[in-house]
Order: structure tokens, then sequence, then C-alpha cells
């Protein structure tokens, strides 16, 4: 259901959803005689404006490897998304002006 209204949201010209993935894809290539790594199969997502979403998951589901791509630390093999309609493939720069990211630092044991 959810392609399906990714693919109905990029036919129109403006749109109410700040964020939608249009199957994003992340594979990292073999390496070292290890065979290349599926990070992220695909997801196609809109979120209206407004809502709070949470993404939960086991480890390798692609948590991580979505927020890197739209944060910009890495780009999609394949697919793309779009936040406030700016594709993250061509206007990272532009994204950057009204983003926001707080990565967590690693904890020495410390506090």
């Amino acid at each position: 259901m959810q392609r399906e209204k990714v693919e109905q949201l990029l036919l129109e010209s403006t749109t109410s959803y700040p964020i939608i993935c249009d199957n994003p894809k992340k594979i990292y290539p073999a390496r070292d005689g290890n065979p290349a790594k599926i990070a992220l199969r695909g997801l196609s997502l809109a979120l209206p404006r407004g809502e709070c979403f949470g993404m939960l998951g086991p480890n390798g589901a692609g948590k991580t490897s979505l927020i890197n791509m739209m944060i910009g630390l890495t780009k999609p093999t394949s697919g793309t998304t779009y936040l406030q309609g700016l594709d993250i493939l061509t206007s990272m720069d532009i994204i950057y002006t009204s983003m926001g990211v707080c990565l967590p630092r690693t904890c020495s044991g410390k506090l």
C-alpha cells in the first residue's frame, strides 16, 4: 500500500508529505572474499507533516542505513528519498540548510 501511495504522491506537483522514500536500496560491494552486503532492500514510505514516526526492527534491518542516506552520509545504490520535495541525490546542500542532526556519542563507561 505504501509503495502505491508513494507512486501517486510522486505524480503530484505539490504534496504535504515532507518525507517520501522512493524505494531506496543500499548494497555494499563484495570485499576481501566476502559477498556483497545488502544493507537496505528498499523502502517505500510517505510521512505526512506533523506525524511522529519511529523505526523499529532487528539488527541488520536497514534502519541506520536509511538514516545515513537521509542525512547525506551515504548515497543509495538505487532509488532515492525526497525531503521537503528535494532529492537527496541532487539537493543535499539545500537540504542541509534546514536540517539538524544529532549523532550519539559513544560512552567510555564513565559518567
